[in-house]
């Protein structure tokens, strides 16, 4: 049993990191997500909503050319792009003493000679057209900071979305932000944005892996105020914050400014027009000049953190008593060796975190659940371990006593390597139809180092190494990587894998298992092509049945298989009544590696963007699945929808029904599952969310359960950096005893509740007070005649916590 799980405060608070953080019912903030930009999938093409769009001299130019008849379209097309791209860098100011105060006041003196761009293009849902309010952006910078301002008009001021949030929380608001391709190699952006109000959002930007991660917290200053023409926002980001290639000459960065502007519609607003179709928007964006001499200085970060908390439990004659008092001082420190290489370690960490994971009814579940990391140290630098296979998941470092990171790239070369000494080991044991999972107290060390090298304008080829030892156990995992993007309408990539694996006496017997020692192979791969109005994809893969990859999650193996698919796209305009219709249909079939069948079929979905941020999207699937030696045929399917009806309240829904399969018993059966969510804004200050998860399987006319998992959470904020939440959470699991053969209890029932203080200054220095108490019906019995005593629950433990953390950067 792992040592944090085994602690009842991991419940409490919601802190619950079981074996690769399965958690039968804890919950995450779901962030609002309906606003956010997404640069790979915005872009954008010219279409005749354009003419509404300023003039360039360079446009009069090819026009003149065309009727004198020296150049036909295709040509026109061509070399407008060519020129477009080939523009010279913009030069930005330096101040020698900037003496900001970033207060969302534009008033000092440098702001009237910073570089301005105006942000001339509405790239969503318009197609490169003139945008319905003007933008503009200012960008300076000193020795030690990126200074941007942003002025933002707007014709009804009382309009403006703007409330506090939590970090990385305010995509629901008026927000303006920065792309910064720091290296120029238009693979990779830091992007840094601000709601009116400077509540901030950061994100990594990778274009070539597909990947857009919001879990990167930089620490930098932001500020904004609204004004009696709309509002301005104010940016000083440190350079110590970012990574790049150091220089005594004068550095050329790709960069994009960006404002979501939502209405009727959620307009996103660039500064250069882009095309649909195309994983090609880095390569596009304008590029900027200056930063000659620029220092990262010392760069160095120092993060002591003093963790305490109580826990009591209820004794045998209903009193609590004391299980668990503990103060913890936990060190971390990260070091910018270079600003393009990062240096990072801890010793006794504190790797406990005050957000629950996501809500997920663990009833029925063929494979292991997952879930995403949220521990800063891990999530540093973390992009540059991902491979489309997921071999490295650091969640399976459950609890450890010391790691030590290094991150960084130079030129053409990316390279990350880390270690970490963890007091727990979380094995998971994959199959083709199921896996199982346990932790063992021992000791192990866990490693990963990965190489990448950029290959032309926007491919790559890496390696990847990944090792657990321990106690008579070990997995270690080799892995090559490949990215090749010959168009920018075409994408092919290709992974290997090989493992090698010693389980100890322990693990064999806690599985079952027939072998100690087991190694197999891996393999992955796809291409895909896209267009304006369609796009394929095909994906195949070949995981051996002896696969295993402990330091990454893979639940699944002893399968090889294919899927593919194609999909059109109805881009609207302002005649007609969708801004965004599409369809695809796709076909794949899964074997085991001996041929026997695991899964095949077909599935059609159907989508449609409309006003107000509404989308609804349905699919349907036909399949047949092959699960404990029988074959299921299958006709399911789903929906997912979600709107804003007013500026305050955002709703969504999505579920899934029709034929399933009763995994347990092995027999078809029914299922109906949805989750309804409403997120509630009152004020600037005042935030809510409500959200209700029901699962319900039928089968051979009997309801073999039902699971209902309601959740409320209440948020209020004194400002940007002090903020309370309550958070009630209850789930009930109603079974048929004589449906699913068994005479124990038929309702099982937990509720969860917590409150939090938080004061936080920047994601690393925060005070964290919490209480939280855990209830259950674990004494609910049935009794003779099968007669279900009342539930009854029972607080069973309950908690204090306090977590305080500093960031000193001297």
């Amino acid at each position: 049993m792992s040592r944090r799980s085994a602690h009842p405060e991991t419940a409490i608070l919601g802190l619950r990191w079981g074996t690769f953080g399965m958690a039968k019912a804890s919950i995450n903030t779901d962030k609002e997500t309906a606003g956010r930009p997404a640069p790979n999938t915005l872009p954008p093409v010219r279409s005749s909503r354009s003419s509404g769009a300023p003039k360039r001299p360079l446009s009069v130019v090819i026009h003149l050319l065309k009727r004198l008849g020296l150049l036909v379209l295709p040509l026109t097309c061509t070399l407008a792009a060519t020129l477009l791209s080939a523009q010279a860098p913009m030069t930005i100011p330096v101040v020698p003493d900037s003496s900001i105060r970033v207060d969302g006041v534009l008033d000092e003196a440098f702001w009237q000679t910073a570089l301005a761009i105006e942000l001339s293009y509405e790239v969503r849902p318009g197609e490169n057209i003139a945008p319905p309010v003007a933008t503009t952006v200012l960008l300076s910078y000193d020795q030690d900071h990126l200074l941007v301002g942003f002025r933002c008009l707007d014709p009804d001021p009382e309009q403006i979305r703007a409330r506090f949030r939590e970090r990385d929380n305010a995509w629901g608001d008026d927000f303006v932000g920065v792309v910064l391709d720091t290296f120029n190699d238009e693979r990779r952006a830091f992007e840094l944005m601000a709601n009116p109000l400077g509540v901030q959002i950061d994100a990594v930007n990778d274009e070539v892996g597909g990947d857009y991660d919001t879990s990167w917290d930089a620490i930098w200053q932001s500020a904004g105020r609204i004004t009696a023409t709309g509002y301005e926002v104010e940016f000083a980001i440190p350079f110590r914050q970012l990574r790049f290639q150091p220089s005594a000459e004068a550095q050329t960065w790709g960069f994009d400014a960006v404002r979501s502007y939502p209405r009727v519609d959620r307009h996103h607003i660039g500064s250069f027009p882009r095309e649909r179709g195309q994983n090609d928007y880095l390569s596009k964006a304008h590029k900027i000049r200056g930063f000659s001499s620029v220092q990262a200085g010392l760069n160095l970060e120092l993060v002591p953190t003093i963790t305490g908390a109580r826990v009591d439990q209820r004794n045998p004659s209903g009193g609590f008593d004391s299980v668990d008092e503990e103060a913890d001082l936990g060190f971390s420190g990260r070091w910018g060796v270079t600003p393009n290489w990062t240096l990072s370690g801890t010793v006794n960490p504190d790797f406990s975190q005050v957000e629950a994971d996501v809500l997920k009814l663990d009833v029925n579940q063929q494979f292991t659940i997952f879930f995403p990391e949220t521990r800063p140290f891990f999530l540093e630098g973390a992009d540059t371990f991902a491979t489309d296979l997921n071999l490295v998941h650091t969640r399976t470092v459950s609890d450890p006593s010391a790691a030590i990171k290094i991150t960084g790239k130079q030129g053409k070369h990316t390279v990350g390597t880390f270690t970490a000494r963890d007091q727990v080991a979380n094995v998971l044991v994959p199959g083709s139809q199921g896996s199982r999972s346990a932790s063992f107290d021992q000791t192990l060390s866990a490693s990963a180092a990965r190489y990448r090298y950029d290959l032309g304008t926007n491919s790559t080829i890496g390696a990847l190494l990944t090792e657990r030892s321990g106690n008579g156990y070990s997995n270690r995992v080799g892995a090559t990587d490949m990215r090749w993007r010959p168009t920018k309408r075409d994408s092919l990539r290709l992974q290997t894998a090989f493992s090698d694996t010693r389980y100890n006496a322990a693990m064999v017997d806690a599985f079952g298992l027939e072998a100690t020692d087991v190694g197999g192979y891996a393999i992955e791969g796809g291409y895909s092509h896209s267009r304006r109005n369609w796009n394929f994809n095909f994906n195949f893969q070949d995981r051996d049945k002896d696969f295993r990859a402990d330091l990454g999650f893979l639940p699944q193996v002893d399968v090889r298989g294919f899927d593919s698919d194609a999909g059109y796209v109805w881009h609207g305009d302002e005649t007609t009544a969708y801004n965004q219709l599409s369809t695809a249909a796709w076909v794949y079939n899964k074997q085991r590696q001996s041929g026997e069948l695991l899964v095949e079929g077909f599935g059609i979905n159907a989508r449609g963007e409309f006003a107000r941020e509404t989308s609804a999207q349905i699919h349907a699937i036909s399949e047949t699945r092959r699960f404990g030696g029988r074959d299921f045929e299958l006709v399911h399917g789903g929906f997912n929808a979600s709107m804003r009806p007013t500026p305050w309240l955002r709703l969504s829904a999505n579920g899934n029904l029709g034929d399933w399969i009763d995994f347990a018993g092995i027999q078809p059966a029914d299922q109906t599952a949805f989750r309804l969510q409403a997120h509630l804004s009152l004020g600037r200050r005042f935030a809510s969310r409500l959200v209700y998860n029901y699962s319900a399987l039928d089968a051979k006319g009997s309801r073999l359960f039902i699971a209902r998992a309601p959740e409320v959470r209440l948020l209020y904020y004194f400002n940007r950096r002090l903020y309370v939440r309550l958070i009630g959470q209850f789930t009930s699991v109603d079974t048929d005893p004589e449906a699913i053969g068994s005479a124990t209890t038929a309702v099982r029932e937990d509720l969860l509740t917590q409150l939090l203080g938080v004061y936080e200054v920047n994601p690393r220095t925060a005070l964290f007070v919490g209480y939280g108490d855990t209830w259950d019906n674990e004494d609910t019995q049935l009794q003779p005649g099968g007669i279900l005593e009342a539930p009854n629950l029972r607080r069973q433990s309950r908690a204090f916590f306090v977590k305080l953390g500093y960031s000193w950067q001297p």
